[in-house]
């Protein structure tokens, strides 16, 4: 049975493409975390777009609310558990299944 299956022998075949998706979440999260590791990185680069864009309050303001939003997701930790990973790779074999 499939149940029996551990994770890692379950063939790439299977993987499906919002497996994928959520891999690549992962992944943006992760490289946010690195780059904003100390809060003082985020503070510096904003100083400096404000310094660059003072004259282009438009730009200036789109740029504030796309860093805010990489910095609040660079601080979110939420690990998987394994009983979650396991969970949610058999929905997947399950979905593929139907």
């Amino acid at each position: 049975m499939i149940d029996n299956i551990p994770a890692s022998d379950i063939p790439a075949s299977h993987i499906s493409w919002k497996r994928i998706e959520e891999a690549q979440i992962r992944i943006i999260r992760e490289a946010l975390r690195l780059r904003y590791k100390k809060d003082n990185a985020y503070n510096r680069k904003m100083a400096r777009y404000r310094k660059w864009y003072q004259n282009k309050k438009d730009l200036l303001a789109s740029i504030e609310n796309l860093y805010s939003l990489f910095y609040s997701i660079s601080k979110e930790e939420r690990p998987m558990a394994e009983e979650e990973i396991d969970k949610t790779i058999e929905e997947l074999i399950a979905d593929e299944a139907e």
